[in-house]
């Protein structure tokens, strides 16, 4: 490599220097100050072009200070006759000027895209680059994803009017033309989040509980593809996306008919297994349970043994508080093993075998949920007495009950954090699905007739609390810590109170349990459903004759001239007297306590 000195005038900057598009900074002046003091101690690069011009590739800040002390007047004496250069090679421009912008001050990250893209044009390879500026491969990767975003994005990126985090985001997909309809809808505002969430809206996440549940590998090893978000870790499930969600679903119904055929085996008249449980089928079928068996001479000294052993661990200290650690530990091992000897010894009767059977599905996780024992209640119990009721009408009744409850709940703080306490415990150490609360991941879907009339100011309130989740929990717990203290509050109170279902399907199959925490719920709100919703024609048209009678002697309406009125007669009437008495159909009143003292 050569020195040479050329005029000011035959200097130019090189498209290859990495900050040719780049306006100049507040810095120019003072490194022009310091030029002029002390002369100019480090040379210019550059390649020649033409017999008279020098493309200078690393030297943009001291050419532009040399500039501006021209037009001043006020060239270095060492610079009045030609600016000193080293004279390099067009070849060796781009990497040179590369490697000293990528750890210079101020130096902003799309002009390392830009030249990192030219490379791979220019013949280089990933492994070349990531070798000769001590990078990954992953992180060579990830700068020419970034340097593909559609022009529009990466110029806001250049211009400091998006973050990385969200030029990232949009980088998630290699499609120009979606990632600008996102950017179009959502403009530089838009969080990363919701720009994932935009842009793979309507695929499957690697996050999918039928995904855990066949395994990532499986999915590939059978064809499927992916997308992997080059942003995020390699071994997080939530930066990949399924894009064969036909072929997951079969791989999912293949693992499902292999846990049919097991309980199949097992003896049950009949198995059900789908992806998500079948909450309805609790309403109409009981719970079975194992019947203890007799341990075989060998089991029985086996348990007894381990009976003993924790016995004596546990006589060791005159009160439990004494027992070290490790007594403790193993007095949990030993009682782990009694339930497990126990468990084994254990079986269904024949008779609940004929009768009953058993439901499969997926747990978020991808664990399966098996639920053996499955019985219709009318199996269980005596033959119920016809519900008084038409089982629609019985059904959107509770419906409403739920709803107006949820409503009471979203603005009741001590109630819903009672309320979640709660769940959470009963979720943790108990067996069996929690009644009441829809924990499935899947808010409770009522039918249209037992909708409540809208909550407009409620509704932006759940609106604004939605836009607090995001694609994964760990966002959601970033998000839920930014808040203050009500406003966590608050998200609280209305994912509970969406969450909250008591309705019941039929009028012969009612929920005591359900029932009981509407009661509770409703007596420490005071909640009063009459301001929710009353009865009205509408409702009453859909009961028989015999039925709006039946109503009208509960609201005190004397029977005398009842029985010989016309249905179309009644209903009027039953509507304007229901208002005047505030009375409510039974299936409502376990929610109605106006009189209860709110929490």
């Amino acid at each position: 490599m050569t020195y040479e000195t050329y005029p000011l005038s035959a200097l130019a900057i090189a498209e290859e220097n990495v900050r040719h598009a780049s306006r100049p900074d507040d810095g120019i002046q003072a490194l022009a100050q310091m030029i002029a003091a002390t002369g100019l101690q480090q040379p210019l690069c550059g390649y020649k072009r033409g017999r008279t011009k020098l493309l200078i590739y690393d030297g943009r800040r001291r050419l532009l200070a040399l500039q501006h002390l021209a037009s001043e007047d006020r060239l270095p004496k060492d610079c009045l006759d030609g600016i000193p250069c080293r004279i390099g090679s067009k070849a060796e421009a781009r990497a040179a000027s590369l490697g000293a912008g990528l750890g210079a001050k101020g130096f902003h990250p799309t002009e390392a895209f830009r030249q990192f893209a030219a490379l791979i044009e220019e013949g280089q390879t990933v492994p070349d680059i990531a070798k000769r500026f001590s990078l990954s491969e992953r992180e060579v990767e990830q700068r020419l994803r970034l340097a593909r975003l559609a022009p529009q994005i990466f110029d806001a990126f250049a211009e400091d009017a998006i973050t990385l985090e969200q030029a990232m985001a949009y980088a998630l997909i290699d499609d120009p033309d979606r990632q600008m309809r996102v950017f179009e809808t959502g403009g530089t505002d838009l969080p990363a989040r919701m720009i994932r969430r935009q842009l793979t809206d309507g695929e499957t996440p690697g996050t999918d509980k039928r995904v855990r549940l066949v395994g990532l590998a499986a999915y590939e090893a059978a064809g499927g593809r992916v997308r992997r978000d080059l942003f995020a870790d390699e071994d997080d499930l939530s930066g990949v996306t399924l894009l064969d969600e036909g072929l997951l679903d079969d791989l999912t119904r293949a693992r499902l008919l292999e846990v049919e055929t097991v309980l199949g085996a097992e003896g049950w008249s009949w198995v059900k297994a789908s992806v998500h449980a079948d909450h309805d089928l609790y309403q109409t079928h009981g719970r079975e349970r194992p019947e203890r068996q007799p341990l075989p001479a060998d089991a029985q000294q086996e348990r007894d043994a381990l009976v003993a052993r924790r016995d004596a661990l546990a006589g060791t200290a005159e009160h439990e508080d004494e027992l070290d650690d490790e007594a403790w530990a193993e007095i949990e091992r030993l009682d782990a093993a009694l339930d497990d000897l126990d468990a084994q010894h254990t079986a269904y009767s024949p008779e609940d075998l004929a009768r009953g059977g058993a439901m499969v599905s997926i747990r978020p996780d991808g664990s399966l949920d098996i639920v053996r024992g499955l019985v219709p209640r009318k199996a269980l119990t005596p033959k119920a007495e016809k519900p008084a009721l038409p089982h629609g009408v019985h059904r959107q009744l509770t419906e409403r009950a739920s709803q107006a409850l949820a409503r009471d709940l979203a603005s009741h703080a001590e109630t819903a954090d009672l309320l979640l306490t709660a769940v959470m415990a009963q979720a943790a150490w108990s067996y069996g699905p929690i009644t009441g609360m829809g924990l499935s991941g899947e808010m409770p879907r009522f039918t249209d007739g037992g909708t409540l009339p809208p909550d407009e100011a409620l509704a932006a309130r759940i609106d604004a609390a939605k836009a607090q989740v995001g694609r994964t929990l760990a966002e959601t717990v970033e998000n839920v810590a930014a808040l203050a203290d009500d406003q966590r509050a608050g998200l609280r109170q209305l994912a509970l109170a969406c969450l909250l279902d008591l309705s019941e399907m039929r009028g012969d199959a009612r929920s005591e349990d359900g029932r009981s925490l509407g009661s509770l719920l409703a007596r420490r709100m005071g909640t009063d459903l009459t301001r929710h919703w009353q009865p009205d024609d509408i409702y009453f048209r859909r009961l028989s004759r015999d039925q709006i009678v039946t109503a009208l002697t509960e609201m005190g309406v004397p029977t005398k001239g009842l029985q010989k009125a016309k249905k179309a007669d009644l209903v009027p009437v039953a509507a304007r007297k229901a208002q005047e008495a505030g009375w409510l159909p039974e299936p409502l009143r376990f929610a109605h306590a106006p009189d209860g003292a709110a929490g």
